[in-house]
């Protein structure tokens, strides 16, 4: 299989998580690497070609964030964390609403499961 690169907003999504779980301000990182601050901003925004942004490869590669699809970025895993980076505020309200809403799908799937049995036994 073919490299493919990543689409922009994940790779900037990716790299945003980063920046905050480490507490690095895009200063101290422009420093480190010797790019300019808006450079970064722009790679942080997604408003960069993968391919060819010199600055994205030094950042992806300065915080470990895969710039290339891989199976681990393919995964359903990641698929379900990008997703829910894209829609959680960050609050505990908010969590409480999402795991609010996963339980009401489990629940339903539950039910689905037992209604399918039902027919499968009615029909036999």
């Amino acid at each position: 299989m073919a490299s493919r690169f990543r689409r922009p907003e994940d790779i900037a999504r990716d790299l945003a998580d980063w920046f905050r779980r480490e507490g690095v301000r895009q200063a101290a990182i422009a420093r480190r690497l010797k790019i300019g601050q808006p450079s970064i901003s722009r790679v942080l925004a997604g408003r960069f070609d993968p391919e060819r942004s010199d600055i994205a490869k030094q950042l992806c590669d300065h915080a470990k964030v895969a710039l290339l699809e891989t199976e681990q970025t393919r995964s359903p895993a990641a698929m379900l964390k990008r997703l829910l980076n894209e829609t959680w505020d960050g609050t505990v309200e908010d969590a409480e609403r999402v795991a609010g809403l996963l339980r009401a799908i489990a629940s339903l799937r539950e039910r689905q499961g037992h209604q399918g049995k039902r027919r499968r036994t009615k029909r036999n």
